[in-house]
């Protein structure tokens, strides 16, 4: 078992192996769901995709989607290529 200390303001530092299982990382929103049994469980809270909408700016036309299936489909034989000749060496 994983202990914390409270500080005097309400605080807790998640010990470093909870946030390494649970794959937290700064600014993440925690949420603390109560059990029937009044203990409580901990998840983080998921955010909607659209939460990333115009994160990145980009000046360029839009591209179409044979452009972008065209972009995935290179990636995906440069990658190919890659791990054959890693294999190889």
């Amino acid at each position: 078992m994983t202990l914390a200390t409270m500080t005097s303001k309400g605080q807790l530092t998640i010990p470093h192996d909870v946030r390494i299982d649970m794959h937290l990382v700064a600014g993440m929103r925690i949420e603390f769901a109560r059990n029937d049994d009044g203990s409580y469980m901990i998840n983080t809270v998921k955010r909607p995709v659209t939460d990333l909408f115009g994160c990145i700016p980009y000046q360029g036309p839009p591209a179409t989607v044979e452009e972008m299936n065209e972009a995935i489909s290179n990636a995906v034989a440069a990658e190919v290529m890659d791990s054959m000749t890693i294999a190889r060496a």
